[in-house]
C-alpha cells in the first residue's frame, strides 16, 4: 500500500523502492498487569493502541462505542492507549461529548511490558484508521491471537488478510455495527482469533532484518556500479 502511493507520487522512484514488511511481538510471552490504574480495567475490554492524533480516527471511534447497545457498553470499556500527538486531540472532551465518562479507560504512554499485558487480555483491538503506512498494532495482536477491527482502506487489508472486521473509517455506523457484530457473537470471534494466530506467522523480525540488510547491499552493489 505504502509503495504504490509513493509510486503514485514519485513515479520517478518506483523502480528503486522495496517492500519490506514488520512484525508483531517475537512471543506472545506472559506478562502480569504491571500499571497500578490497571486494576480499574476489571471488565472486558477493547483495545486501542495508537497515537492520538487525526488520522487514527479516535472521534468517529468514541462516537461509534456511545452509540452500541446499552448492554454492550455496560459489559465492555473501551481502552485507549497512546500518548498525545499532533492535531490537539483532547480525550476528555471527547469522552464527555459522547457521555461515556463510565465506558472508557486511557493508559496514556506505556511500556512495551504494559502493553503485552493490554494485548493478551483484550477482548478485540479497534482500529479504524483514515490512514495507516502500514498497522503495526494490526500484527501486535494477531501475535496473541487476538481479533481486530479496522479499516477497509490503505495498508490495512494487505496486514490484516482474513483475520479482521473490516469498516468504513468515515461511517460512524459502519463502525458501530462492526463492533457490534464482533462483541455480540463470540464464535465470530473465535475464528477471528484463529485466523489472527496464523495471520501473524506470516511475518517476523529475522525476516524484517534480512530484508532490509538485502535491500542495504543492492544499493550498495548499485552505488559501487555508478562509481
Amino acid at each position: 500500500s505504502t509503495a504504490n502511493d509513493i509510486s503514485e507520487f514519485f513515479p520517478q522512484f518506483a523502480a528503486k523502492i522495496r517492500v519490506i514488511p514488520l512484525s508483531g511481538f517475537m512471543a506472545a510471552k506472559n506478562s502480569s498487569l504491571a500499571f497500578p490504574n490497571f486494576a480499574k480495567i476489571n471488565q472486558p475490554y477493547v483495545l486501542f493502541v495508537g497515537t492520538l492524533e487525526p488520522r487514527k480516527n479516535i472521534d468517529k471511534l468514541l462516537q461509534a462505542f456511545s452509540l452500541l447497545p446499552t448492554a454492550l457498553r455496560k459489559h465492555f470499556q473501551l481502552v485507549i492507549t497512546g500518548a498525545n500527538g499532533w492535531g490537539n486531540i483532547i480525550l476528555n472532551k471527547l469522552i464527555i461529548k459522547y457521555g461515556l465518562q463510565d465506558n472508557i479507560f486511557s493508559t496514556g504512554y506505556i511500556s512495551d511490558e504494559q502493553l503485552i499485558s493490554l494485548y493478551q487480555n483484550a477482548y478485540c483491538l479497534a482500529l479504524p484508521s483514515l490512514y495507516e503506512g502500514f498497522g503495526l498494532p494490526i500484527l501486535e495482536a494477531h501475535s496473541f491471537g487476538i481479533p481486530v477491527l479496522t479499516s477497509n482502506l490503505a495498508s490495512m487489508p494487505e496486514v490484516a488478510g482474513d483475520a479482521a472486521i473490516y469498516v468504513d473509517p468515515k461511517n460512524v455506523k459502519s463502525i458501530s455495527n462492526g463492533l457490534k457484530t464482533l462483541l455480540e457473537n463470540s464464535e465470530l470471534r473465535e475464528n477471528l482469533a484463529q485466523k489472527a494466530k496464523k495471520n501473524s506467522t506470516k511475518y517476523s523480525w529475522e525476516k524484517t532484518a534480512y530484508m532490509t540488510l538485502a535491500a542495504f547491499k543492492e544499493a550498495i552493489k548499485l552505488h559501487k556500479q555508478n562509481i
